[in-house]
């Protein structure tokens, strides 16, 4: 596995073409999986804020659910300190409300969403990651090459996330992804180590990932799933 080269990057290109593609889901949302208020944190990738999942969660809330952003401003890659921020606040969350969290992360954010789980089992019900890079963390990534330290660190990084596995995530989890990613090496979000875990390749660009209408109907009901899982 390796991250992906820039011939691969070029992939991103068509995020445009993506977006449109996927218009059609969306006027079929009528038809998605309706939530009953359940609440939903959702979690920007590298780079992005709140305003980069204005689309996921106003999909999710049109569909019943109370989806919330994670408030945390820009996402600068700093994943212990965010992991803690996170977990701290879907800790508080849970108890303040008596109800665990469904978690939606896309790319770094769902990885750090999918740690939240492992680490708080009884605050989350669920999780969903898009082209997350839940294998080897930037290492197989377009961000690889420009890693702030040394090619160690990388693989420092990788060894930590190994170790992690240990212990397991109890939550239902989807993880979305596709072979058509620029940014996330697609062998690296998927996870064949987790109990209750799903894999699922769709077409798409990494960066429309979050605006595509066919993702986000997939993602809809991901969660719907999520929550119909932990209710059996």
């Amino acid at each position: 596995m390796r991250a992906p080269n820039p011939r691969e990057q070029l992939r991103e290109l068509y995020t445009a073409w993506d977006v449109i593609r996927g218009l059609p889901s969306l006027a079929r949302a009528r038809a998605w999986p309706r939530g009953q208020g359940e609440s939903v944190l959702v979690l920007p990738g590298y780079g992005g804020g709140d305003g980069s999942t204005w689309a996921l969660r106003t999909a999710l809330r049109r569909s019943g659910y109370q989806a919330m952003g994670w408030s945390l401003g820009r996402n600068r890659g700093d994943v212990p300190d965010l992991l803690e921020k996170v977990t701290t606040r879907v800790k508080r969350y849970a108890q303040e409300t008596g109800q665990p969290l469904q978690l939606v992360g896309w790319s770094l954010g769902g990885y750090i969403a999918r740690e939240v789980a492992r680490d708080a089992p009884h605050a989350v019900a669920g999780v969903v990651t898009l082209g997350s890079p839940v294998v080897g963390g930037p290492k197989y990534t377009a961000v690889a090459q420009y890693w702030r330290t040394s090619p160690q660190a990388l693989d420092d990084i990788e060894k930590l996330i190994e170790q992690r596995y240990a212990v397991p995530i109890q939550c239902p989890v989807v993880s979305i992804y596709s072979k058509r990613d620029g940014i996330v090496q697609w062998r690296a979000s998927i996870d064949e180590r987790s109990p209750n875990t799903r894999n699922i390749a769709i077409a798409s660009s990494h960066i429309a990932l979050g605006f595509s209408g066919q993702v986000i109907a997939l993602v809809v009901r991901s969660v719907a799933e999520n929550i119909a899982a932990v209710k059996v």
